[in-house]
C-alpha cells in the first residue's frame, strides 16, 4: 500500500507498449462499487476472494490473447495489484508460476509520507493517524515480508527511474 505498484506499473507498461491493468480498478469495475465499499458491505475476506479470482481472470484473458497473437504463446502486459494480493489464497506462488513479480520495496518513511495524504482512500488505514499508521505499516511489513521477498525482482529505493525498472525486466 503506497509503493507505487500502480504508478511504476502504468509508466513502464507506456514505455514497453504492452498492455496494464489495474486490479484495484478492476475489481471497483466488476463489483459497480469502490474498494472502499467492497470492505464495507462485503468484508476483507470476500474482497480477497474476489481480487484472487479477478487475478487469475486476468492472466487467463491475457493467456487467450496470446495463443491468437503468435505461434509462441508468449504474451506480454503489466498487473498492479493490491499489496494484500501476494499475501492470500497462495497468490504469489501463483503468480510466480505464472510471470515475473516485483516488489516495490520504498522504506517505511516513505510509505507513511504517502498514505497520509491517502488515507480516505484506504480502508484499511483510514482511522489511523501519527504512530498507529507507523506501528501498522511496520507491522504489515513484517507480516507481508515473507510473501514479498518471493517476488522475482525487488525495486528499493535507490532505484525508482522508470528506466532502471525496465532494464530490470528485461534482464530477468
Amino acid at each position: 500500500m503506497g509503493s507505487g505498484k500502480s504508478f511504476y506499473a502504468e509508466k513502464v507498461a507506456s514505455m514497453m507498449k504492452i498492455p496494464f491493468i489495474d486490479l484495484d480498478v478492476e475489481l471497483e469495475r466488476e463489483e459497480g462499487i469502490s474498494i472502499s465499499e467492497i470492505f464495507a458491505q462485503k468484508g476483507e475476506d470476500e474482497f480477497r476472494r474476489i481480487e484472487a479470482s479477478l487475478l487469475r481472470e486476468c492472466v487467463a484473458s491475457f493467456d487467450e490473447k496470446a495463443g491468437s497473437a503468435n505461434d509462441t504463446g508468449d504474451f506480454v502486459a503489466l498487473i498492479a495489484c493490491g499489496g494484500g494480493t501476494p499475501c492470500f489464497y497462495d497468490n504469489m506462488d501463483w503468480m510466480n508460476q505464472h510471470g515475473l513479480t516485483i516488489w516495490i520495496n520504498p522504506s517505511s518513511d516513505v510509505l507513511k509520507q504517502r498514505l497520509v495524504l491517502e488515507k480516505a482512500k484506504r480502508p484499511l488505514i483510514a482511522g489511523l493517524s501519527g504512530e498507529a499508521l507507523e506501528k501498522y505499516i511496520d507491522a504489515q511489513l513484517s507480516i507481508r515480508a515473507q510473501y514479498y521477498t518471493k517476488a522475482n525482482i525487488q525495486i528499493t529505493n535507490s532505484e525508482t527511474s522508470i528506466e532502471e525498472i525496465i532494464n530490470k525486466i528485461k534482464h530477468a
